[in-house]
């Protein structure tokens, strides 16, 4: 997962785009994100300014930094091709239409 994946977590209509990642802790987009509250987790993306270092996604819905030896494991991400809906259910099963 990127930081920008989880900033696009919420819909624009409950939290603006322009909203910086570690202002997501108010309940406004934090809140709003299907990932507020499932857990910790780590990005890939390391800082630019040390390397050593990368973007820890917290449950309670902030963005903060740690260090990579300490850090959460790494959350997977899925990208799904704009055709694709999600109707029902939790993924489980996939129906091909």
């Amino acid at each position: 997962m990127y930081p920008s994946d989880y900033g696009y977590s919420v819909l624009a209509s409950s939290c603006a785009r322009t909203t910086n990642l570690d202002s997501y802790s108010n309940t406004s987009c934090a809140g709003q994100s299907w990932l507020y509250g499932t857990g910790w987790g780590s990005s890939i993306t390391p800082l630019s300014s040390n390397s050593n270092y990368v973007f820890d996604f917290y449950f309670y819905g902030y963005l903060t930094t740690g260090y990579v030896a300490s850090s959460s494991p790494v959350q997977p991400v899925l990208y799904l091709d704009a055709y694709v809906y999600i109707i029902d259910g939790n993924g489980s099963i996939c129906v091909v239409l």
